[in-house]
């Protein structure tokens, strides 16, 4: 029986556009809250930007943002795992080494950061992204804050590498998982989507074999693995489509919404 689900965002539950079918999702929400079926967000993205994503019932339902770093029931912070500072700064300091580092943003509880001297390109794409964001001159003033994730863009066809590489040269440290294309999320090791699952799960009450994920990309894979009731979205990597037991719709097919409809509404 299944009494949670967890989605992934960018390529799995929101279409390439960024957007979702709002009034249908909403419609199967309503009957999985009849259903006492807990509804969890587990994305890379800001707690922030996800809370706007589901205003309609943000208070309502749960997230695992931040790669499952910062862990939110019902406006309740059921966990926060952040970086020491002195592994912070060292990193940062390393990263601004590297020419192949294209963008650096740094996240935290109350905000983003990034530089204001960044291309303009990358500035916008935090704009949209972060709708908590700040510009500094460097991070070198980086503000009190609790900071979860760095994420780097890195030049093309090296994101692959820098996922090897950072927790190598950073002495096991600084873990690092895919964020998409050339994006890497670089985080506190052992924490992920899966880490911050078992937390809600364990605050209900739920077993892994009650819950039902959905995700498509590298930072999905753990989540998967824990999940009894699995599934890779049909536009997912190689190594997702490999690990899921279940296959559901692309994206842009609405898949996870299809998959939901099976499951709850027609039962």
């Amino acid at each position: 029986m299944i009494k949670a689900v967890a989605v992934d965002m960018d390529g799995t539950f929101l279409k390439n556009d960024k957007s979702y079918e709002q009034q249908r999702f909403l419609a199967i929400y309503q009957i999985m809250k009849h259903k006492k079926i807990k509804f969890i967000v587990a994305s890379g993205n800001q707690y922030q930007r996800l809370r706007q994503i589901f205003s309609p019932i943000a208070d309502q339902i749960s997230f695992a943002a931040e790669n499952g770093a910062l862990v939110i029931d019902r406006n309740q912070e059921i966990f926060a795992g952040s970086f020491a500072n002195p592994i912070l700064k060292k990193t940062i300091k390393l990263l601004k080494s590297m020419p192949q580092v294209l963008h650096i943003n740094i996240c935290g509880a109350k905000s983003a950061y990034i530089c204001k001297n960044d291309p303009l390109k990358f500035r916008k794409l935090a704009q949209f992204y972060y709708p908590a964001l700040q510009e500094i001159n460097s991070f070198q003033e980086l503000p009190a804050d609790n900071f979860f994730k760095i994420n780097i863009h890195v030049i093309d066809g090296q994101g692959t590498y820098f996922q090897k590489l950072i927790p190598e040269i950073t002495n096991g440290q600084v873990a690092a998982t895919s964020g998409g294309n050339d994006d890497l999320d670089l985080i506190v090791p052992g924490l992920n989507k899966a880490t911050a699952l078992k937390k809600l799960l364990a605050h209900w009450k739920i077993t892994s074999n009650e819950l039902m994920a959905f995700g498509d990309g590298g930072n999905d894979l753990e989540m998967l693995q824990l999940a009894g009731h699995s599934y890779a979205m049909a536009n997912g990597s190689h190594e997702v489509l490999q690990t899921a037991k279940y296959l559901a719709p692309t994206n842009q097919q609405s898949g996870v919404l299809q998959v939901l409809e099976q499951h709850f509404a027609n039962d």
